[in-house]
């Protein structure tokens, strides 16, 4: 469908699909990933990109690659920031980074998480002195509400045996 019906209003579909059974059924997050980035830069422009690179992200995550899922995520507040997911990615970006102990980098990822929150004027309140991430950290945890994306955010789950699930 994809090749031969690239007009198709199922396209976006298809391609999910593709992405979510690489994951879930075929245990291949990596592949998921790529199938998610292959979208992206075949439909830069759709409004759909952003969200296929935040699936992107979480299979990164799940494939247990928090670097290229961090730099992913990353990449939904630099060019498309007024995206639905560009506050939840940021910080999300920012949790992986603290989960590989990077408090340091993870605070300009909260402090982006913030800028990109639905509520400018709230988030762009100056903060004086050495700011730490914790404390970004938490600010930007306030602000996650489900009001500041369209769709809820994929709890990452593990079955009784470890094996990560959604």
């Amino acid at each position: 469908m994809i090749e031969n019906h690239p007009t198709s209003a199922y396209v976006i579909d298809a391609w999910e699909d593709i992405e979510y059974t690489q994951w879930a059924y075929m245990d291949e997050p990596l592949q998921a990933a790529e199938t998610a980035l292959a979208y992206v830069a075949r439909y830069p422009e759709s409004a759909e990109a952003a969200d296929f690179l935040f699936l992107a992200g979480r299979s990164y995550e799940r494939a247990g690659d928090l670097d290229l899922a961090s730099i992913t995520w990353q990449r939904i507040g630099n060019e498309y920031p007024s995206a639905d997911y560009a506050f939840l990615a940021n910080y999300f970006a920012g949790i992986v980074t603290v989960r590989q102990g990077n408090w340091a980098s993870a605070q300009p990822l909260f402090s982006r998480a913030l800028v990109l929150t639905s509520e400018p004027s709230e988030s762009q309140q100056p903060i004086s002195g050495l700011v730490n991430a914790r404390m970004l950290w938490v600010m930007s945890a306030r602000r996650s509400t489900p009001g500041n994306w369209r769709r809820p955010p994929i709890p990452m789950a593990t079955t009784a045996s470890g094996r990560k699930i959604c």
